[in-house]
């Protein structure tokens, strides 16, 4: 027996309940029909970023959760530590893995479900399933769906629901307060000396989507092909063809004072000298840099993406909007 196998079979005894769990079948994304606990009580989460935020939200019981290693090898749950201040080392959520799964350390927590995204996971579904009931969900897709998934897969809709519906109320508020309006927007970043471009990006997406702004540039044919958090890289040249009338950009904010708006700034002048003078956006202050961690998926940041929406569209009178 190799010793991925023997680790699945001591978990497996170790998991046992001392009642055996009700289960239902549950379609994934990628068309498996899996049988899934009714009420899971040990969820792996396979990715911090979009996975692991809305289960702490929901309060589901995670057990183990990928994480992000720091320079000196601690992990700590890089956009979960910094906008909910919970990390590997104060809860019960055990490290897994950063990027390649490390299926024995997942396999020794005895998962009962294990929830992974398709543009990430879906070459690992068999091996995960030897583990515990695994499902597999979209992550392209661009409003609050991949978050419903998240709630329906671990029986928890009624909180879903919940959180939804105060986050509606906070954006009839905002609708209010931007008046009304026909703004475009792009997200851009600049890092490795090349440009990026974005279809879609977390909560900022979501909350701009929500807000009644239009996407322009080359993330259009992005979000067309169902395009993830990952951004592609064009020519500096085009840097002009993403002008729109709010350009959002990012900084870290995991990495200390080091890094902030304005390194992210010198990186846009080092792809392309003068890049500010190309973009209206720029020139005329309307690019905006807003915190990395704060586009991870849960009801939190999207509050604070609208606030951080409005503030940097209706609450600046010096600037005044395009018209």
């Amino acid at each position: 027996m190799t010793s991925l196998a023997c680790t699945i079979a001591i978990a497996a005894l170790l998991a046992l309940p001392a009642v055996a769990q009700e289960m239902r079948s549950y379609e994934d994304a990628l068309g498996r029909i899996v049988d899934i606990p009714v009420d899971p009580q040990r969820i792996q989460s396979m990715y911090s970023g979009s996975v692991t935020p809305p289960l702490i939200e929901l309060g589901a019981p995670l057990v183990g959760s990928q994480g992000t290693l720091a320079e000196d090898g601690t992990p700590y749950l890089r956009m979960v530590s910094t906008v909910m201040k919970i990390d590997f080392d104060n809860s019960d959520i055990a490290f897994t893995h950063e990027s390649a799964p490390d299926f024995e350390a997942i396999a020794a927590l005895a998962p009962d479900l294990i929830i992974g995204l398709v543009s990430n996971d879906a070459d690992h579904v068999d091996r995960l399933q030897q583990i515990a009931p695994t499902v597999m969900l979209d992550d392209s897709q661009s409003g609050l769906e991949l978050y419903r998934d998240i709630a329906d897969a671990t029986g928890r809709i009624d909180e879903f629901e919940d959180l939804l519906v105060d986050y509606h109320a906070l954006v009839e508020d905002a609708r209010g307060w931007l008046g009304d309006h026909s703004y475009t927007y792009s997200k851009l970043a600049a890092y490795g000396g090349d440009l990026h471009v974005y279809g879609n990006f977390g909560a900022l997406t979501i909350a701009l989507n929500d807000l009644g702004f239009e996407l322009i540039g080359d993330g259009v044919a992005m979000r067309a092909r169902g395009s993830t958090w990952d951004g592609e890289v064009i020519s500096a040249e085009t840097l002009p063809d993403q002008d729109a009338d709010f350009v959002f950009t990012t900084f870290r904010i995991d990495q200390g004072p080091q890094v902030g708006p304005v390194s992210t700034l010198d990186a846009f002048e080092e792809v392309l000298p003068g890049f500010c003078d190309l973009m209206t956006a720029c020139a005329e202050g309307r690019l905006i840099v807003l915190p990395l961690e704060h586009v991870a998926l849960s009801f939190r940041t999207l509050d604070a993406n609208i606030y951080y929406i409005v503030t940097n569209v209706a609450g600046r009178p010096g600037l005044a909007p395009p018209g």
